[in-house]
């Protein structure tokens, strides 16, 4: 299969990309393009809405989990005292970012 995007935000390529974990992958999503797109950044937001606690405190791993964090504060109760926390990552291999 030669490199080839299906549609703008997952690529699949020949050669694995190095993601920062040190792993690799062929294929990479590219979570800013979704984010880009509005009809399905409002689709990954509608899920995570139902999926979340209320009254957390949501924060979003820079760069890309800023963008995340943010957009779901405006659809989720956010407290930021709030003991429970939950961290948007917009990749996750490993965690070691977290």
């Amino acid at each position: 299969m030669a490199d080839s995007v299906i549609p703008n935000w997952l690529t699949w390529q020949d050669q694995p990309y190095r993601l920062s974990s040190g792993r690799f992958s062929h294929w990479f999503v590219d979570a800013r393009m979704i984010f880009a797109n509005k009809h399905l950044q409002d689709a990954v937001l509608s899920y995570w809405q139902h999926e979340l606690i209320a009254d957390a405190r949501i924060l979003g791993v820079p760069p890309g989990g800023e963008s995340w964090a943010a957009a779901l504060r405006t659809r989720v109760p956010n407290d930021p005292s709030a003991r429970q926390v939950i961290i948007v990552e917009d990749v996750v291999t490993t965690g070691g970012s977290v």
